[in-house]
């Protein structure tokens, strides 16, 4: 019991997350949340597991889905060596994969909010709250601040003629260029 690996910590940052998908998608179809156990990464064909060899050689890994159904992650048990598991630490990962479940959706709920919160979501470019409080903050410091105006003249026919979606488009493709 402690903390993961600083070696597997690492991996799994700089995972993909389609790998992860495609891994659970391979080992868990049913989507049941059932306990696999690897005793040795060495020999495990998963391209997900090949991508974390050399940081751990076994693990138990429990797949944490959403309310949704929609993958969040992994709880993961690792060792060092090929490693052969107590029966009671898959049915202990089991009994933990509900909290932990809930745990990382609220975790990532709360980030998307505050993304949200802070950034539009069609542009990604700072939402008005978001610049006055930058903007305060710089003033505040006594520090220089340049702010530009920007007015699309007669947006709304091109949203009426041509639709939203190529609106949107415009949109997306100018805070592209501004950025």
């Amino acid at each position: 019991v402690g903390p993961l690996p600083a070696g597997l910590t690492l991996a799994a940052q700089h995972l993909d997350g389609d790998l992860l998908r495609q891994h659970w998608h391979v080992l868990d179809p049913e989507r049941e949340g059932l306990p696999q156990t690897c005793p040795d990464l060495e020999r495990s064909p998963s391209p997900l597991h090949a991508a974390l060899r050399g940081a751990v050689r076994a693990l138990i890994e429990i797949p944490l889905y959403g309310r949704d159904g929609q993958l969040l992650g992994s709880l993961l048990a690792a060792h060092a060596t090929p490693h052969a598991w107590t029966a009671d630490l898959p049915a202990t990962l089991r009994h933990l994969e509900p909290s932990a479940a809930m745990l990382l959706e609220q975790h990532l709920n709360q980030a998307r909010l505050q993304r949200l919160a802070y950034h539009d979501p069609l542009t990604d470019l700072l939402s008005r709250a978001a610049l006055s409080e930058r903007a305060a903050a710089q003033l505040t410091a006594g520090e220089p601040l340049a702010l530009g105006l920007l007015d699309l003249e007669r947006f709304r026919f091109l949203t009426d003629g041509f639709g939203h979606a190529v609106g949107d488009q415009l949109l997306r493709e100018l805070a592209a260029r501004l950025t």
